[in-house]
């Protein structure tokens, strides 16, 4: 008898092909729409309304021949995903909930209500690799999602098919059409876990509510000059929306008083500015207007809640990692990883120290740790230095 897999359906082409595949193989399958979380307003904060992709997903179904259901789970990520997302922002932190979607929905909420449905393994269209052991990166390193899936366990992971992690995206578009799916022209979607493009800004004004104060434009770095001493020196050449609505790296020209700019600087030309640090405390966004400044990079992660991925909850990604030379770490999703020089275990978890530095870390963002294209785990960004 045939194996019975449910795969995650998000009415995109990802997740087309890999049902389509899965039935190619043998497997009995089963698509299931995850009904997440909406926004009230949801027509002015997101253009992926989530009626197309149900329908979308249930005319793959139809297309090939197998069941189709719909699943609501939007209290759980309402709970899990949406107030994180909130309570991170509101601390000054920058989250990540498409790691928390996949930790808390795809392979928890979705994976007991699969398992509810008979399913002996679960699918999804992720661009990553599981081998019963390992997680791996994507092959197409373009669309690698790894990223995204380091918190996952031993557990979590035992049951998951992910057909597509070996394939490159072009292929994927050309399967999509020789099976003939109605998705082989869908756009793929940009925005946050399961329900589409987020206009993050305008949802956390209505959460939080704007709490606007200065933006402060650090003086020119001069070497030995700590980020303390800047931030002293620093005039005031706009506003800013809250110390919640900002992250570090973003740009800020948007938010700038171009005539206090050229007073303070005493240029005719207005350069892009980075936000490079935030006080909570006061209020305060503080900004350089170079992409290079010194104080955007750090070479010292500090990172907490560690995970090793694959294993059991229980298992130490320290111990994991002991021994091992050649890791490297990626602190943002697609960013090229920077070789490790050496882990230091702490009390809250441990200090990543990196052959080379990284730009714009933000608190509260994962660090991943790999071995080459091997996903060990990772953590929570708690400081940087």
């Amino acid at each position: 008898m045939a194996e019975k897999v449910i795969v995650a359906m998000s009415g995109g082409v990802d997740s087309s092909v890999t049902a389509a595949l899965l039935q190619q193989q043998g497997y009995e399958i089963e698509g299931v729409f995850m009904k997440n979380w909406t926004p009230l307003n949801a027509q002015s904060l997101t253009d992926c309304p989530w009626e197309q992709d149900q329908a979308d997903a249930a005319a793959v179904c139809a297309h090939l021949g197998i069941p189709f259901r719909s699943i609501n789970f939007e209290v759980e990520y309402k709970e899990k995903v949406v107030d994180y997302l909130v309570r991170e922002y509101a601390a000054g932190r920058t989250p990540n909930p498409d790691v928390m979607c996949n930790k808390e929905i795809k392979f928890a909420a979705f994976l007991a209500a699969a398992r509810k449905l008979g399913a002996d393994k679960i699918a999804t269209g992720h661009y990553a690799q599981w081998d019963g052991k390992n997680l791996m990166r994507g092959v197409d390193p373009g669309k690698d999602q790894s990223y995204f899936l380091y918190t996952l366990t031993e557990e979590q992971l035992a049951p998951v098919l992910l057909p597509v992690g070996g394939l490159q995206k072009k292929v994927v578009r050309e399967l999509a059409e020789e099976f003939g799916l109605p998705t082989s022209k869908k756009k793929d979607s940009q925005g946050i876990c399961f329900i589409g493009h987020l206009d993050i800004k305008e949802f956390l004004q209505e959460e939080i509510g704007r709490k606007p104060g200065p933006l402060f434009l650090l003086p020119p770095y001069v070497a030995n000059m700590t980020l303390e001493e800047r931030e002293w020196q620093a005039k005031p050449v706009g506003d800013h929306l809250g110390v919640a609505f900002h992250t570090i790296g973003e740009k800020m020209g948007h938010y700038l008083d171009n005539r206090l700019y050229r007073n303070v600087r005493g240029e005719s030309q207005v350069p892009s500015t980075f936000v490079v640090s935030k006080d909570a405390t006061h209020n305060r966004v503080y900004i350089a207007d170079r992409h290079d400044d010194p104080h955007l990079f750090t070479t010292v992660l500090q990172i907490s809640d560690m995970i090793a991925t694959g294993k059991k909850s229980e298992v130490s990604l320290v111990d994991v990692l002991a021994g091992k030379d050649d890791l490297w770490c990626q602190s943002r999703y697609q960013q090229t990883p920077v070789k490790i020089e050496h882990i230091e275990a702490t009390d809250a978890g441990a200090r990543i120290f990196l052959g080379e530095p990284v730009w714009a870390a933000a608190i509260g963002q994962s660090a991943v740790i790999y071995e080459k294209n091997r996903v060990e785990g990772g953590g929570i960004i708690c400081a940087t230095s």
